[in-house]
């Protein structure tokens, strides 16, 4: 009797995410390391040390609470708005999964203003959401009016809309976001992780809206990256549809003592935005003195830049010199661009000479 050959386990998995290419990893080693949008500055060892302090004296043998009242209660306080329109999560990202999964996976279709954050696309095709993207203009800004007419014409279950924008550094202003969202009946999701870096935020949304939720983090403004902490704001029972699609337990004592930490000491850590928002504005001026390259406007703590003709060139030079910086692909606004993320001083200015000389070899 002939056996029929045997399936591979690969032939069981999805075809959606076999075509997937692998997420883009971290390079902690790298001598000047600007390619994830990280903090510049570690969370001071004291804040570490009150962390630990704290999470020693809890339960570590017991599930870690889902809501926890405390976190929740300090976020209600931050944010003026109720702890049961909160979620709290192992990273924004987890939270935004559980919006697309409570909204558009499997079918549903998804607006994105592109190019935007990757992970977007990524996840509505490994959930099998349908994807309708939105161009930015041709000098990267919001155009809220085709936003608007897309809207209209698709009807989509979600709209994503990343402000300030990654990678880009652009904002959406308010009369532009009252543009997109007067008369939208769907759920909109601003990811708002770079906010404390604008001087501005989307909070007001949530008095004027009922189906927008605003997306944050702990990863960048409070140094908090390794530790994935974020939350979510929304009308409590928008959230509480949201909250069924979330991970249980996904938080820990010791992130969320961490970031307990960062709220009782955000003056410390807003200090160390407001200096990497000169910095940002420095390199910004230093990059537009330099010829040959193209600079964009951020409110974010990295800027986007593009050099015709030889992006991958000066990206490959960079790295050589001990610089890595974030190549950026997978769409046709971004040909030749990188984006960096805004240093110390120290890094920035190693940033700049390594550019120079990159842009001198690479004529």
């Amino acid at each position: 009797m002939t056996m029929a050959p045997r399936a591979s386990a690969l032939d069981r998995v999805r075809h959606a995410i076999r075509e997937l290419s692998g997420y883009y990893d971290a390079h902690p080693h790298a001598k000047v390391k600007l390619d994830q949008n990280e903090n510049a500055y570690d969370f001071p060892d004291e804040l570490k040390l009150e962390t630990f302090e704290r999470a020693r004296a809890e339960r570590w043998e017991r599930y870690y609470a889902g809501r926890p009242p405390e976190l929740l209660g300090g976020l209600s306080a931050l944010t003026d708005w109720p702890a049961a329109g909160i979620i709290v999560g192992n990273g924004s990202n987890e939270l935004l999964m559980a919006t697309l999964l409570a909204t558009a996976a499997v079918g549903g279709r998804v607006l994105i203003v592109q190019p935007s954050f990757l992970l977007y696309g990524r996840l509505c095709r490994i959930l099998g959401a349908e994807i309708v993207g939105v161009p930015l203009d041709a000098h990267l800004a919001f155009d809220p009016g085709r936003i608007r007419r897309a809207i209209e014409r698709i009807d989509p279950s979600l709209v994503l809309i990343c402000s300030p924008n990654n990678p880009t550094g652009a904002s959406i202003d308010p009369p532009g976001l009252r543009t997109i969202l007067d008369g939208y009946a769907g759920v909109a999701l601003i990811d708002e992780a770079y906010h404390e870096f604008s001087g501005t935020n989307c909070r007001w949304l949530l008095d004027e809206y009922d189906n927008v939720v605003l997306l944050r983090t702990f990863s960048k403004a409070m140094s908090l990256a390794g530790l994935r902490v974020g939350y979510l704001l929304g009308q409590p029972p928008l959230v509480e549809e949201i909250l069924k699609a979330k991970l249980p337990f996904s938080l820990n004592p010791v992130s969320c003592q961490a970031a307990l930490t960062a709220l009782r000491h955000r003056t410390i850590l807003r200090s160390r935005v407001e200096t990497i928002v000169a910095e940002r504005d420095r390199v910004i001026a230093m990059l537009r003195a330099q010829p040959g390259i193209v600079v964009y406007p951020s409110d974010a703590n990295f800027i986007l830049l593009r050099v015709p003709g030889r992006g991958d060139a000066v990206i490959a030079d960079l790295a050589e010199r001990g610089v890595r910086v974030r190549k950026l692909r997978g769409h046709p606004l971004l040909e030749d661009s990188l984006r960096v993320s805004v240093g110390t001083p120290g890094q920035n200015d190693s940033f700049l000479t390594a550019l120079a000389a990159s842009l001198a070899a690479n004529v």
